[in-house]
């Protein structure tokens, strides 16, 4: 295929459209569902085979960023987290 004047493919085009209008421009589904968003990394030391302490450290993915930066895990400062 070849690539429209914003330099995309359009079936690529097609299938944003599809995705935006499936979610309702990001109004319905997990992309709005806030505790998605979040979560824990965990680390841990051991010593002789045995872990002797585990950390977790809250993070975001991103839910009120823009698209190309959402999903990217990223450490929290927020306590709901």
């Amino acid at each position: 295929m070849t690539p429209t004047s914003t330099g995309r493919c359009p079936w690529i085009q097609r299938w944003e459209a599809t995705w935006i209008t499936a979610a309702k421009n990001g109004t319905v589904g997990y992309g709005v569902l806030e505790n998605i968003w979040r979560a824990v990394m965990a680390a841990w030391d051991m010593e002789d085979g045995k872990i002797t302490q585990v950390q977790l450290y809250p993070i975001s993915l991103g839910l009120h960023d823009k698209r190309p930066h959402k999903g990217l895990p990223r450490m929290s400062g927020s306590e709901e987290t």
